[in-house]
C-alpha cells in the first residue's frame, strides 16, 4: 500500500516539477520496487477522487466573489492508444486546455479538453437553454477578448437576475499595439505611452493606499476618486486617437485589427472608471497559470 506521503510525492514531482510517471517508476523499480505504470496512473487518480471535495469547494468560493479572474492556457497531452481516433489513428497528442478562475484570494483550476464555451458553462453551470441563475456568484468577471466567456453575456437569466459584466484587460490591448509600435508604427507609440501612463496612476494609487494604510472600502472610494480625476482624462484621449486613427489604416493591417478589437472591448475596458475596486488588468489570472 502507498503511504499519503508517498503518493503526495508522485503527485508533486509530476504535476509541480514536471517529471513524468514512468520516470519516476524507472527509478523506483531500479531502486528495489516493482510497480507497474497502472499502479502509478491509479494512485493518482485514487488521490485526486479524496481531493475532490476540497476542489468542489474552492469552486464554490471562488465563484461567490464580487470580482473574478479567469483565464485559460493549452497544454499538450499525450493520448492512450485506446483513444486514438478513426480519423487519426497515429496521433498520440492532444490539445487541452487548464482554465483558472481567481476571486477572494484563492485559485481554482478547471480542466476541460477543449477551449469551447462548453467549459466555462459547465464551470458556472449555464444550462445550454432555459434560464440560468446565477444565484449570487460574481458581479464582474475580468478576462481578455475571447469570446469563450461569452456565455455570461448572451446566456438567458431569470427574471429579476442580474447579468454578470466583463471586465476587459487593458495590459492585452497594451501588447497587441506594443507589437506595432516595436515595428515603428508612430500612431501605436503613442497609443502604448498612454496605456502605460494608465498603468502609472494605479501604482501611484497603491503606493499612497499603503502609505496611509487604507484598505478595503476607504482604499476602493481613494481609488475611484483617482480614477476619475487622473485616469477618466487619459481613457478620454486614447479614445480621441482611436477614432482618429481609424481610418488610417485599410482592413487587414494588424493596426486596423488592433483598433478595432480595443473599440469592441471598450465598454468593459472602461468599467473601472467608475468601479473602485475593480483592475485594469487580468495579470492575476496569468501569473497563477
Amino acid at each position: 500500500k502507498a503511504t499519503d506521503a508517498f503518493a503526495l510525492d508522485v503527485i508533486l514531482k509530476k504535476f509541480h516539477m514536471g517529471l513524468p510517471l514512468a520516470r519516476q517508476l524507472m527509478d523506483l523499480n531500479h531502486r528495489g520496487a516493482q510497480l507497474s505504470d497502472s499502479f502509478m496512473s491509479d494512485l493518482i487518480k485514487q488521490t485526486a477522487e479524496r481531493f475532490r471535495p476540497i476542489w468542489e469547494a474552492l469552486r464554490s468560493q471562488v465563484l461567490q466573489n464580487r470580482v473574478v479572474y479567469a483565464d485559460e492556457t493549452p497544454i499538450r497531452q499525450l493520448i492512450p492508444v485506446s483513444q486514438a481516433t478513426p480519423e487519426h489513428p497515429d496521433r498520440r497528442v492532444r490539445t487541452s486546455y487548464f482554465w483558472a478562475w481567481l476571486g477572494g484570494g484563492q485559485f481554482y483550476l478547471h480542466y476541460g479538453l477543449t477551449r469551447s464555451q462548453d467549459e466555462v458553462r459547465k464551470v458556472l453551470g449555464i444550462p445550454e437553454d432555459g434560464e440560468w441563475d446565477p444565484d449570487g456568484l460574481i458581479a464582474f468577471l475580468v478576462t481578455d477578448g475571447y469570446a469563450g466567456y461569452n456565455p455570461v453575456l448572451t446566456c438567458t437569466l431569470k427574471p429579476d437576475v442580474a447579468r454578470i459584466l466583463r471586465v476587459f484587460c487593458w495590459a492585452h490591448v497594451r501588447r497587441r499595439f506594443l507589437t506595432c509600435a516595436e515595428r515603428g508604427d508612430a500612431n501605436a507609440r503613442q497609443l502604448v505611452a498612454l496605456i502605460a501612463e494608465l498603468f502609472r496612476i494605479e501604482k501611484a494609487i497603491r503606493k499612497e493606499n499603503d502609505k496611509d494604510d487604507r484598505s478595503g472600502a476607504a482604499a476602493d472610494a481613494f481609488r475611484l476618486e483617482r480614477r476619475q480625476r487622473d485616469s477618466a482624462p487619459i481613457v478620454a484621449q486614447i479614445r480621441m486617437l482611436i477614432d482618429r486613427f481609424v481610418p488610417c489604416y485599410t482592413a487587414g493591417r494588424d493596426m486596423a485589427e488592433h483598433l478595432a478589437y480595443t473599440l469592441r472591448l471598450w465598454d468593459g475596458l472602461t468599467l473601472f472608471l467608475s468601479h473602485g475596486d475593480l483592475p485594469t488588468d487580468n495579470n492575476s489570472s496569468e501569473r497563477a497559470l
